[in-house]
């Protein structure tokens, strides 16, 4: 069977907002673009429009960055073709040129790269162009999330405000290595303070079980650190309502895994993020459907030694995965942490 993925799950109200969007900015530029006679960079525009309408919050997608993005690409690419000439290698050197600016202006929105490789193709040499088609698209484009955002109000906000926009510094309050590398991988900036909370499994349902956990462990470390804002995350695999923890030797992930073969298993993430202003614990699931497995292919999976030191004794973001035949929920919830629910409540800090 053809593996297919749903990174997270999202209301009918989302996807309805972003169509709406999609239909405005998009159609509005294609409209132009026909009516003029002159293509607005369709495709990077259409790269924009997964920021602006797919993923509102991100800080790419906000406007310094996209603006930005476009209008330095932009000077820097046609400064290069004037200078440099119409030549194969000004491509190279007005990109390079152009993500550096980004780097340096913190406007960086990865389609407006394709304005400098676009302007250098082209051999484009003219600043209007900044004007006409840039300006225009980014206008049309812009226009459309806002109104988007203010008629589906509540929904996803479009601009984030300044003060939502920032997240702020947190204390990791686990050693777990995917939480570090999935809150590093979003450039959430943070510390790690371990916990000194047993996590001892109590017979509880699965979700009450992990919003218990990361509360006490996000608790304990603020109770040592009370000016600092604390995450405690626990996960755990469930299947038929039992808890899965991590294989004691391999006999144990072998029976584990043969449990989880050809059929359908939960992974619950509690999150809790603790602080004097605002406490929140909140859980995320999800389905984790694996192909039927045979022995050896179980075996060799177990001699690899990567689902040792985990629930479930498995790991979705390694060899494993060419064994999952579909998931509906966040992936990275199932490796630790729910990045897009989490990014969503520390925005509202």
């Amino acid at each position: 069977m053809k593996k297919f993925y749903f990174i997270k799950r999202i209301s009918y109200k989302e996807y309805i907002m972003a169509t709406v969007g999609i239909l405005l900015g998009i159609g509005g530029v294609a409209f132009i673009s026909f009516l003029s006679d002159q293509p607005l960079m369709i495709a990077p525009f259409g790269a924009s429009a997964v920021l602006l309408f797919g993923a509102p919050l991100s800080p790419f997608a906000q406007p310094r960055n996209f603006f930005g993005s476009y209008i330095v690409s932009g000077l820097i690419a046609i400064t290069c073709v004037i200078i440099l000439g119409d030549e194969w290698y000004v491509a190279p050197i007005a990109v390079t040129l152009a993500i550096l600016a980004m780097m340096a202006t913190d406007t960086i929105h990865p389609p407006g790269g394709a304005t400098a490789l676009l302007v250098a193709l082209q051999g484009t040499d003219d600043y209007l162009f900044i004007i006409n088609p840039v300006a225009i698209g980014l206008l049309i484009l812009f226009i459309s999330a806002v109104l988007s955002s203010r008629i589906f109000r509540g929904i996803r906000e479009y601009p984030l405000s300044k003060k939502r926009n920032k997240i702020p510094p947190l204390v990791l309050a686990s050693s777990s290595p995917r939480r570090k590398e999935l809150l590093e991988k979003n450039n959430i900036e943070f510390r790690i303070e371990v916990s000194n909370v047993l996590e001892n499994h109590p017979l509880m349902e699965p979700e009450e079980l992990v919003k218990e956990l990361s509360f006490r462990k996000a608790k304990e470390v603020y109770e040592r650190f009370p000016k600092e804002i604390i995450l405690g995350a626990d996960t755990v695999v469930s299947i038929d309502g039992n808890i899965l923890e991590k294989p004691v030797d391999e006999a144990d992930s072998y029976n584990m895994i043969s449990a989880l073969s050809g059929r359908a298993h939960q992974v619950y993430t509690g999150v809790t993020i603790y602080s004097k202003d605002r406490n929140v614990t909140f859980v995320e699931k999800t389905d984790v459907y694996v192909k039927k497995l045979s022995e050896e292919e179980i075996r060799n999976y177990i001699k690899t030694g990567e689902g040792k030191d985990k629930a479930g004794s498995y790991a979705i973001q390694g060899e494993f995965n060419k064994y999952i035949e579909k998931y509906v929920g966040d992936f990275d919830n199932v490796v630790g942490l729910p990045t897009g629910r989490l990014i969503k409540e520390l925005s509202l800090l």
